[in-house]
């Protein structure tokens, strides 16, 4: 393939796909592009209420992490999670 193949490729590839994506919205009437708009703010604004109990699981893995992150810093292995096993060094 030739080297302005390449980026003449993506930019077909980008562009088919956006409009694709333009004329999947021009289908929509106005009503249902503000429900959906409003539907996704709402998701985003949408607050998760969490027991004590799942607070602190929280809490102890941000610090587990931030622990792992100071370990790897002074140059040690980070633990493997739970049901993870490392891949042998070669």
């Amino acid at each position: 393939m030739a080297p302005t193949a390449i980026p003449r490729r993506r930019w077909r590839l980008v562009r088919a796909a956006v409009v694709q994506a333009l004329d999947e919205l021009c289908g929509l009437e106005p009503e249902r592009l503000l429900a959906r708009r409003y539907a996704k703010l709402r998701r985003i604004g949408a607050w998760i209420e969490l027991s004590e109990r799942e607070l602190q699981e929280l809490e102890r893995a941000e610090q587990q992490r931030e622990e792992e992150r100071a370990a790897v810093g002074a140059g040690e292995l980070p633990s493997a999670e739970p049901g993870t096993r490392r891949a042998p060094s070669s």
